[in-house]
C-alpha cells in the first residue's frame, strides 16, 4: 500500500487550490487503489476532514519531516507554485520541500503544475538545481516546460498534460442562483484592474437582462474586490461568496458566461462547457486562453467599451465554445488520468515516464 505525501497551497481558503487538491485526490485514488494520502496544509484538521485524508502542519518543520519520512513518494501538487512573481519565499519553501524530500531519498513528482514567472537569477538558479534532481515533472502548459528546459532540466523528465481541475467529476447540483441568463464575474485584486471599467460593462449587460454575479476565489482578497466592483454598478447584482470547490464548480457551470483573471475560474469554466474572457494579470491566463481557443484581454487595456466588445465576442461564439469543449473532455480525463499513473509508476520506481504510454483509449473514449 503506497503512502503520498501532497504539497500545495492547502488550508488557506483558496478556491482554485482547494478545487486541486481535490481533483489530485480523487485522481489519485482512482489510479492507487488503497493509496494513503497525506496533505501539508495550513489548517490540517480542515483538510483532513473535507478531503478524508490526513494532514500535517505545513509550518511545523517537525511535523513536516515525519511526513516526508513515512510517504513512498512526494508530490508537489499543482497549481503555481514555483514563480516569485508574489513573493520569493513561497517559492523557496517549495523548493526547499523537495530537496528535503531528495535528501531522505524519497521519490519526488512534480504533478501538472504551471512554473513561473521566474524573474529573479537566484530563483532561477535555485529552480532548476532542485528541479534536475526531481524523478518526473508533469506540467499544464508548455510554456513551463520551456522555461524548466531553460534552466537545464532534462527533456526526458518533462511532460505536458493538463490542470486536474478540468477533469474533476464535480456532480454536485448548484445552489439557489437568480432566474435568467447568468454572467459570472471572478476578479482577484490587480492594480491594474479597472473596477469601475468592468461595474460599467457589467451594467450593460445587466441592462440586456443578464443576471451579473460576482464569484470571489478567495474571501480575504477577492471578496472586497468583488464588492467594490457590485458596488459601483447601478444595476442589481449578486455576490456570493464562502463558496465551497464543487459549489463553485456548479456555479460556474450553470452560466452562459464567465470573465475573470482568477485561472481556476477559467478552467472550471472550461470543464463545464462554458465559454470565457480571460482578464490577463499574467502570463498563465493568457496561455490558457490562447489554448482553448478562448479571448483575453490585458488589463492595462481594459476599458469598458474593450471589455463589452470581447464579452459580446464570447457571446457570439458561444455554441461553438461549448462544442469545442464538449468534445476536448474525453482528451482531458485521458491525460489527467495519465498524471495519477504516473504517479504510482513513478512510485514503485519506474524511470523515464512517457505520456503516450498512459493514454490508451478505449473505444468507448474514443466514440464519446
Amino acid at each position: 500500500m503506497k503512502k503520498v505525501l501532497l504539497s500545495g497551497y492547502y488550508g488557506f481558503g483558496n478556491t482554485g487550490d482547494e478545487a486541486l487538491l481535490a481533483a489530485i485526490i480523487e485522481q489519485l485514488r482512482a489510479a492507487i487503489p488503497g493509496v494513503k494520502i497525506t496533505a501539508l496544509s495550513n489548517n490540517p484538521a480542515e483538510t483532513a476532514a473535507a478531503y478524508d485524508v490526513r494532514a500535517a502542519d505545513r509550518w511545523r518543520f517537525w511535523d513536516v519531516f515525519r511526513a516526508i519520512r513515512k510517504c513512498d513518494i512526494f508530490v508537489s501538487g499543482g497549481g503555481s507554485q514555483l514563480q516569485d512573481a508574489t513573493s520569493s519565499k513561497s517559492l523557496y519553501y517549495y523548493l526547499a520541500l523537495m530537496l528535503l524530500a531528495r535528501m531522505l531519498r524519497r521519490r519526488v513528482f512534480v504533478y501538472a503544475q504551471g512554473v513561473g514567472p521566474l524573474n529573479k537569477k537566484r530563483g532561477r538558479r535555485c529552480a532548476g538545481f532542485v528541479l534536475r534532481r526531481c524523478h518526473c515533472i508533469t506540467l499544464r502548459d508548455e510554456d513551463s516546460a520551456q522555461l524548466l528546459l531553460s534552466l537545464g532540466v532534462p527533456a526526458e523528465k518533462l511532460i505536458v498534460t493538463a490542470d486536474p481541475v478540468l477533469a474533476w467529476p464535480c456532480d454536485e447540483p448548484p445552489p439557489p442562483l437568480p432566474v435568467g441568463r447568468k454572467m459570472a464575474f471572478c476578479l482577484r485584486p490587480s492594480p491594474k484592474l479597472n473596477i469601475p471599467g468592468v461595474a460599467a460593462a457589467a451594467d450593460r449587460f445587466a441592462g440586456e437582462g443578464w443576471k451579473i454575479i460576482f464569484l470571489p476565489f478567495s474571501e480575504e482578497s477577492d471578496l472586497p474586490v468583488c464588492r467594490q466592483a457590485a458596488a459601483a454598478m447601478n444595476r442589481e447584482s449578486f455576490v456570493l461568496p464562502g463558496t465551497t470547490p464543487s459549489r463553485m464548480m456548479a456555479i460556474l457551470g450553470a452560466c452562459e458566461a464567465v470573465v475573470g483573471n482568477r485561472l481556476h475560474a477559467l478552467v472550471m469554466a472550461a470543464a463545464g462547457a462554458v465559454p470565457f474572457l480571460g482578464l490577463v494579470s499574467d502570463p498563465k491566463i493568457s496561455s490558457f486562453c490562447a489554448g482553448l481557443q478562448q479571448p483575453a484581454l490585458d488589463l492595462e487595456t481594459l476599458t469598458e467599451e474593450l471589455l463589452c466588445e470581447k464579452i459580446a465576442e464570447v457571446i457570439s461564439k458561444s455554441e461553438e465554445s461549448r462544442q469545442y469543449f464538449t468534445e476536448r473532455r474525453p482528451q482531458w480525463r485521458r491525460i489527467c488520468r495519465a498524471n495519477a499513473e504516473m504517479v504510482r509508476e513513478c512510485a514503485f520506481g519506474a524511470q523515464h515516464l512517457k505520456l503516450e504510454y498512459f493514454l490508451g483509449e478505449t473505444e468507448q473514449e474514443a466514440g464519446e
